[in-house]
């Protein structure tokens, strides 16, 4: 997570802040932990609740092993949330109602101890690390000193969580609230904490999670865990507990109440995920794009139909686009996405882009897009699927009234959609684009992380798209023989500007190789070409720029990505080669490869006989070249003249390295010398940058700091 971010979301919105650590020195206390105090203000408090939290000084990046998870050493991003969730109104009346609290995977233990602050009458924390409960006896020990807790037992034990752990018939006692936060990381956690929750909770009893969306897999294995084990949960939004949360709702963390509800007679209700509403009344039009932005918690609230249809009413008439993003562990219903359709219609509201992430959607609900979009009497330009279910089955049913709106499209998206195979392509093929004159109007279409492979790369292949000017088939799972398909039809993309094939490692050398003969196609129009994570090597890259009809062909490049492709010093004096006659290159990115010093030498020859103006971005992370490499690099920095930034974060730089990169700068360049562990806490190079206004507002060095305080990752 992004440090200063979540340091952002702590200081603004939750009002919790974390002391410089010290070391504890304590009798009795251990002098390799640390502490960290944690202040929270809350409503109506005449005075802030301070907790304490110790910790072991090393992080868990220096002392996790596989069999030892350390991660309990840390405060992870949705802490804050759950923090504050427990300060507000109704935190406090579930604390006070609940009176016994439990936290699962407690780590720090902040939440706990908090609720020990707030007027819980018993709380334990647990985790399933001994050493991490270990220190939360420190802290309870901490916090005790600091302030008797008032009439509250609080104590610390170990405790797993998983369906063998639960069977085991350890779990004796249950319990009416449990609270914990990023406990949900993969897809076996989620299973594994819903089915504790089932051996835990009494009878409609709650668990509050604090749960970060970061994986499609995750989300939908919390969603399946909470409907299958049959739980009621009810999502609460950010905006109704943190202050100042008027930015983008599904990139905070969620809060879910989730509740083990049984009727009068002792039988489990099953509901579903279901959403509160907004307190704010949350504005879902964003003036500045003409965009309609719902998310998941938006659309799950009791009302929906009725809000979105006041909305259209308002600003039906300046909306140019609808985004729904059902991001997290939710799912948008077909009566939901028909109720926004009806909505559309019946307010005339005329959009010229929809864009659908995650929602899950059924067959009536991708049906029921179909029908709207073969209905409108406006032209939809740009269509978006992204993190979708979508099959062939969905495909076909949303060309059933028709697929005139599909030729009419300027810009088509698929992707991370899992289930979208070669049968989904064929269908693309035969059905959506059949009987179309030409696709003469599309002139972008992606295709990202699904897995069509070569025979879906054929079916795409044989539509016309003649006005194409954008193509991206990233980690499509195409080989060197479904590329060998598509650069025999390069002669139909006449104005084709971007080609990304990156994420696709099975391509290899022999994939560069069937590039290499063609690319001279496109030589006067390809401006971007992206083959990060293709595989190619030394011998793939060699290829491709010794050959005439490759690199050398094209004339109007500017952007070149060729990371992650095993590539070392074999290919380096070749490429070079390549770039001294090459004078469009704008960015060149060549991060994550296995490069030394010895090809960072044969690289900079490039750039040592002749100024070159055009690039403006280098990008070598990643590449182990060492103080050497940094050397021959500062010395061509002279002829780089347009050079704006220089990325070599992991380059096993050292101080003499970075000085002379420093000392040769002459025009303003931003530099990141970041993970490079020969400069930590390296006094003299931060001195020197710091005394250098210039070098102080572009030199990104690493910062030691980003591990002095263990929140917001």
């Amino acid at each position: 997570a992004d440090y200063r971010v979540i340091r952002r979301q702590l200081n603004k919105h939750v009002h919790l802040k974390s002391n410089t650590m010290s070391s504890i020195h304590e009798e009795g206390h251990d002098e390799s932990t640390v502490s960290e105090t944690f202040t929270f203000r809350v409503r109506g408090a005449e005075a802030p609740i301070t907790v304490l939290a110790t910790r072991r000084s090393e992080w868990p990046e220096t002392t996790s092993s596989a069999h030892n998870d350390e991660t309990g050493r840390v405060a992870w991003r949705a802490l804050p949330a759950l923090c504050a969730w427990l300060c507000s109104d109704d935190g406090r009346t579930l604390i006070s109602s609940a009176r016994a609290i439990m936290e699962l995977g407690a780590g720090l233990g902040t939440p706990g101890l908090l609720c020990a602050r707030l007027g819980a009458e018993t709380v334990t924390l647990t985790d399933g690390n001994a050493d991490v409960v270990g220190d939360l006896r420190l802290s309870i020990r901490a916090n005790a000193e600091l302030a008797p807790f008032d009439n509250c037992v609080v104590n610390a034990d170990v405790l797993m969580f998983g369906k063998e752990y639960v069977e085991s018939g350890a779990i004796a006692t249950v319990w009416p609230c449990v609270v914990a936060s990023d406990v949900v990381y993969s897809a076996s956690s989620a299973g594994g904490v819903l089915e504790t929750m089932e051996a835990l909770l009494a009878e409609n009893g709650q668990f509050i999670l604090a749960y970060v969306s970061r994986w499609l897999h995750v989300d939908r294995a919390l969603y399946d865990a909470i409907e299958q084990l049959k739980f009621v949960a009810e999502s609460v939004p950010a905006v109704n507990f943190l202050d100042a949360c008027a930015d983008a709702v599904e990139e905070r963390p969620c809060l879910l109440k989730i509740t083990r509800a049984v009727d009068d007679d002792g039988k489990r209700i099953h509901g579903s995920i279901y959403a509160v509403p907004s307190t704010s009344g949350r504005e879902w039009f964003d003036e500045k794009s003409k965009t309609f932005k719902l998310a998941a918690i938006d659309a799950l609230t009791a009302n929906f139909a009725r809000d979105v249809a006041v909305a259209f009413a308002e600003h039906g008439s300046e909306i140019d686009s609808i985004e729904v993003n059902g991001k997290g562990p939710y799912k948008i219903h077909s009566s939901t996405m028909g109720a926004l359709l009806e909505n559309l219609t019946a307010h005339g509201v005329k959009v010229s882009s929809m864009k659908f992430t995650e929602c899950w959607l059924d067959v009536d609900g991708w049906r029921a897009i179909g029908e709207y979009l073969a209905a409108a009497a406006h032209a939809v330009r740009s269509l978006e699927i992204r993190g979708e279910d979508i099959d062939k089955d969905m495909l076909r049913c949303m060309v059933r009234n028709g697929n005139a709106w599909v030729g009419k499209l300027r810009r088509l998206v698929f992707s991370r959609c899992e289930r979208f195979d070669a049968v989904g392509a064929q269908i693309l093929h035969e059905e959506w684009f059949r009987g179309l004159p030409t696709s003469a109007l599309l002139e972008s279409f992606d295709m990202e992380f699904c897995p069509i492979g070569d025979d879906g790369i054929k079916e795409l292949c044989a539509l016309d798209l003649n006005s194409l000017s954008e193509l991206r088939l990233s980690s499509v799972d195409v080989s060197a023989l479904g590329l060998s398909v598509l650069t025999s039809k390069l002669a139909r993309f006449s104005h084709l500007r971007v080609l990304d094939l990156s994420g696709n490692d099975q391509l290899e050398s022999s994939g560069a190789a069937e590039l290499s003969d063609s690319l001279i196609i496109v030589a006067q129009t390809l401006e971007v070409l992206d083959l990060r994570g293709c595989n190619v090597g030394d011998q793939g890259l060699f290829w491709l720029s010794s050959n005439a009809s490759a690199l050398r062909s094209l004339n109007s490049l500017k952007t070149l990505r060729i990371g992650s492709n095993g590539i070392g010093d074999d290919s380096m004096e070749q490429f070079a080669s390549y770039l001294k006659h090459q004078t469009s290159l704008i960015t060149l990115d060549l991060s994550m490869n296995v490069m030394s010093w010895n090809g960072a030498y044969d690289l900079t020859d490039a750039f040592e006989e002749a100024d070159n103006e055009a690039l403006r971005e280098l990008d070598l992370r990643g590449n182990h070249i060492g103080t050497e490499g940094v050397e021959a690099i500062a010395d061509v920095l002279g002829a780089l003249k347009g050079l704006r930034v220089l990325d070599l974060s992991d380059v096993d730089v050292g101080e003499e390295g970075a000085t002379a990169l420093l000392n040769a700068l002459e025009t303003p360049l931003r530099v990141a010398f970041t993970s490079n562990p020969q400069l930590d806490g390296n006094d003299a190079l931060s001195a020197k940058v710091r005394s250098n206004d210039a070098l102080y507002a572009n030199i990104e060095l690493p910062r030691t700091s980003n591990h002095s305080v263990g929140i917001g990752r």
